[in-house]
């Protein structure tokens, strides 16, 4: 196997939902080209050992965009959001790790385990 496949096995899904500022509107609008950023997501998610999957505009509800990327871990994944806080083109976002079938019954499993640590006093 090659380093680079190991290292695609081990990226983790991340799904984002921003809901963009009135100036990124404004900027997205009067844009000839509004894929420049998505285009600049790409890039940063490539520079944190990742890749962008798809990103989606989801208008008409509370969030305007549904981004998938692939990154290596937690930290990443914040340093990404951390990036795309810093442009002041997002009013708010929100990550969460999109976890496989066989991770979700792993978590289930392990959370019935532990499940009995977690009573309130006088239960």
């Amino acid at each position: 196997m090659t380093d680079e496949y190991q290292a695609f096995m081990h990226l983790r899904t991340y799904i984002l939902t921003v809901k963009h500022s009135p100036r990124s509107w404004e900027a997205l609008i009067k844009s000839a080209d509004p894929h420049y950023r998505t285009e600049a997501l790409m890039e940063v998610a490539k520079q944190l050992g990742g890749q962008l999957i798809h990103a989606y505009f989801t208008l008409g509800g509370d969030v305007d965009q549904t981004i998938i990327v692939e990154l290596p871990g937690p930290v990443e994944v914040n340093v990404l959001l951390a990036t795309m806080k810093a442009t002041g083109y997002y009013k708010t976002i929100h990550a969460a790790h999109a976890m496989e079938h066989f991770e979700f019954l792993d978590t289930t499993r392990r959370a019935g385990e532990l499940a009995g640590g977690l009573l309130l006093p006088g239960e």
